[in-house]
């Protein structure tokens, strides 16, 4: 069975001939509107539409700007979603934003990844400089006594002083 979603039934017929099956409907509303209905029919959009708009957070007033500001002012900011503008940057390559995405959302292969996958035995989980501490991102990246102090010297060699930060996603910040 072949359905077409905003297509011209011609095309869709003549696709459905090609490919020797049957043309179907889907029997669903999305936000009221038919899936598979066409758009360029007036029926369209007569039939699922109501002719009033109502403004949710305020069904007594209704809508104002003072009203709408206070919602978009009131409202927390993800810091992940100041992060994933840093991350996914036009200039950053695309490895870059790939390896950042992974080290936040800490999908690297450590070996304590590995072995709460089930990947390696948990008695392996020790950190590669030998330092005792279990190789997770955060002890690689902050706390290791080997790796750790790695962050300052490159902030040191580019000029840029800043204080230590205590975790991955402060790096972004």
């Amino acid at each position: 069975m072949l359905v077409g979603i905003n297509i011209s039934d011609t095309w869709l017929h003549a696709a459905a001939s090609a490919l020797r099956c049957k043309v179907g409907k889907v029997p669903f509303l999305y936000l009221r509107l038919s899936i598979g209905g066409d758009p360029r029919r007036l029926s369209f959009w007569t039939d699922a539409w109501l002719d009033t708009w109502q403004w949710q957070p305020d069904l007594v007033r209704g809508y104002t700007v003072l009203g709408a500001y206070q919602i978009l002012t009131s409202q927390q900011l993800d810091p992940m979603d100041i992060v994933d503008d840093l991350i996914w940057h036009k200039q950053v390559p695309l490895i870059v934003s790939i390896f950042a995405l992974r080290l936040l959302r800490d999908r690297l292969p450590t070996r304590d990844n590995l072995a709460r996958r089930d990947i390696i035995s948990p008695e392996t989980r020790s950190c590669v400089a030998g330092c005792g501490g279990v190789e997770s991102t955060q002890h690689l990246f902050l706390s290791c006594s080997t790796f750790g102090p790695l962050w300052s010297s490159v902030r040191a060699w580019i000029g840029l002083l800043s204080v230590d930060p205590l975790t991955l996603s402060d790096h972004f910040l």
